[in-house]
């Protein structure tokens, strides 16, 4: 079993205000003094975690949210400055963050690109007024586009997110919208359908949505749409040009090792040969009281080891979402276990076409993406 790459994920869980159709953990941001709190309980975890990972590179670094943007780039470099200081940074680190189009000035964007930041990823979701309205973002079409050339200028790495089959949208409002977006050049972009999830806005009032016919064209013309303009199709929902895929991203689904900090984080190590997970506790008040009160155990919702049965599932769960080819010893490797012991499934996976077996490599079809969750639950 080898000791895979790491990366960083930060955590800042504020908004102005939810979506509708977000289920990740977020809060309405109430203060300035919030936030020089949470700062503070932020870099106190991240300080336990300094000796947890002293010999090991950290090689990405990704800030999510919520909205890391309604944070100054004084704040950011505070806490990259904390980052710095606890843990070995490679000298290539991908250092990426999330963005919003409503709470981001071009003085910002320039500054965070100063202070480290040399990836940002833009949550645009559609270039037209009427679905961002639906959608109840708080930016309008014309600063996403101003946004996105104002990045351009800044930044030679940057991914643009972009929704489709939204409520009342028809097949060629939803192509128009991927032209535009295309049209301003991001080396990246994370083009996926609206689903409806538990515990939204849009779960406890459904939408009226696309039908299935027209879901399936807009996927069939924005692949072809996509691939034509030099993207290349290389995770469910990832599209990058050549030599820019989200390397934070792809350690994830090749099973790599993440550390998280901040509330509602979540990491995965490897140590001493067993997989632990932990999931940190999704308030914010709570978190920031209880590092500043030193209680940081008290800041885990779950923290637990996989039980060796659970790791094949664990592993294929981010591994198939990744279509480039899959090595066995790539899988034993970074699970510890006999591929042997489930090589009946992707055999019959084989004489069924969703995969294709060659020598030591098994890639995915095109058939095969389409089930990927049944292939799943044969791991369960």
């Amino acid at each position: 079993m080898i000791i895979p790459k790491l990366g960083l994920y930060i955590h800042i869980p504020f908004c102005i205000r939810k979506c509708p159709y977000c289920d990740f953990f977020s809060e309405k941001i109430s203060s300035k003094e919030i936030v020089d709190k949470y700062v503070e309980a932020l870099i106190h975890e991240l300080s336990l975690y300094s000796e947890l990972t002293s010999n090991r590179l950290v090689e990405t670094i990704y800030i999510g949210g919520g909205t890391p943007t309604l944070f100054s780039p004084k704040k950011i470099d505070q806490i990259l400055n904390a980052v710095n200081k606890f843990f070995t940074i490679s000298a290539d680190a991908e250092i990426s963050m999330e963005a919003n189009p409503g709470t981001v000035s071009s003085d910002d964007i320039r500054n965070y690109r100063e202070i480290g930041i040399n990836r940002l990823s833009i949550g645009i979701q559609s270039l037209n007024d009427k679905f961002l309205k639906i959608l109840h973002r708080i930016h309008t079409r014309k600063e996403a586009i101003k946004v996105a050339e104002t990045v351009s200028k800044y930044y030679d790495n940057f991914n643009l997110d972009l929704m489709h089959s939204l409520p009342g949208q028809t097949y060629a409002d939803a192509i128009n919208d991927l032209k535009e977006l295309i049209s301003l050049n991001p080396r990246h972009i994370s083009w996926y359908q609206l689903t409806i999830e538990e515990g939204t806005a849009y779960a406890e009032s459904i939408p009226s949505l696309p039908d299935e016919d027209v879901i399936d064209s807009i996927y069939i013309e924005g692949y072809d749409l996509l691939k034509s303009s030099g993207y290349h199709h290389y995770e469910v929902s990832a599209f990058a040009q050549k030599e820019y895929q989200c390397k934070h991203n792809v350690n994830y689904w090749t099973f790599g090792d993440y550390l998280g900090a901040g509330a509602g984080a979540h990491s995965k190590l490897t140590i001493n040969n067993k997989i632990r997970r932990q999931s940190r506790i999704e308030n914010t008040c709570t978190y920031i009281n209880n590092l500043l009160e030193n209680q940081p155990q008290e800041i885990y919702l779950s923290n637990e080891i996989i039980p060796e049965q659970n790791i094949p599932f664990e592993y294929f769960l981010n591994r198939l979402r990744l279509f480039t080819p899959l090595s066995i010893n790539e899988y034993e490797n970074y699970t510890g276990l006999s591929f042997n012991n489930i090589r009946y499934l992707f055999e019959k996976y084989s004489e069924d076409n969703l995969v294709t077996i060659e020598k030591d490599k098994i890639t995915i079809t095109e058939k095969g993406q389409l089930f990927i969750n049944q292939m799943l639950e044969d791991f369960l």
